[in-house]
């Protein structure tokens, strides 16, 4: 099961959603956790509860109780807005995903983190997912590791400047990370995505 839901508040998370839906988020949630329980003990695998977030402007102040309230043992991706007016800065956002994928960590969840640049990302990149690569602009047309990374587009460099990106070395993203989280990809965007984890688009 994947639920989609995007703050621990119904007025932040209905905003980004475009509906209201966080009780029914939220139904779904619980629903998960009892399937996994009922199966706990058995010889049955427990089904993960799976969360995608998708983190605007609007809600990226909410991470962290949105961290301390999705139950342990779900996976919980948090994925970075990157069109439109609604999309937040890079510097503001990126320090918010990681400290609410760390806090969520900390409770036993598995966290994904994608389209946020790897070079935001510092240490943590055994957290990141594959982005399909784009025209790169600025310090990211000299990065080694752009053709993984989520670059920002050249006209997001153009309007905010390149002081939020560096170019770094390569990185070697985490296979059991895609693995683990290969429904983002199929739940998300089947076509180009899924050509990186080698799936037939």
């Amino acid at each position: 099961m994947i639920v989609t839901l995007h703050a621990s508040r119904a007025a932040p998370h209905n905003w980004v959603a475009g509906a209201d839906t966080f009780d029914a988020a939220w139904a779904e949630i619980h629903a998960a956790k009892r399937c996994t329980a009922s199966v706990r003990g058995s010889a049955d695998v427990a089904p993960a509860t799976r969360v995608l977030t998708l983190v605007e402007r609007s809600n990226m102040r909410e991470l962290l109780a949105l961290a301390e309230q999705l139950p342990a043992g779900a996976e919980w991706c948090l994925q970075l807005r990157r069109d439109g007016t609604r999309s937040p800065r890079l510097a503001m956002a990126a320090p918010r995903i990681l400290r609410a994928a760390t806090a969520a960590q900390k409770r036993g969840l598995r966290v994904a983190v994608r389209a946020v640049p790897l070079c935001l990302l510092g240490p943590y990149t055994d957290l990141a997912l594959p982005a399909v690569p784009v025209e790169a602009g600025g310090p990211c047309a000299e990065c080694r590791a752009r053709l993984q990374c989520a670059a920002p587009h050249p006209a997001y460099l153009t309007r905010f400047g390149p002081s939020e990106v560096r170019a770094r070395g390569p990185v070697e993203l985490d296979v059991a990370q895609l693995e683990r989280f290969a429904w983002v990809f199929e739940d998300m965007n089947p076509g180009p995505d899924s050509a990186i984890l080698g799936r037939d688009g």
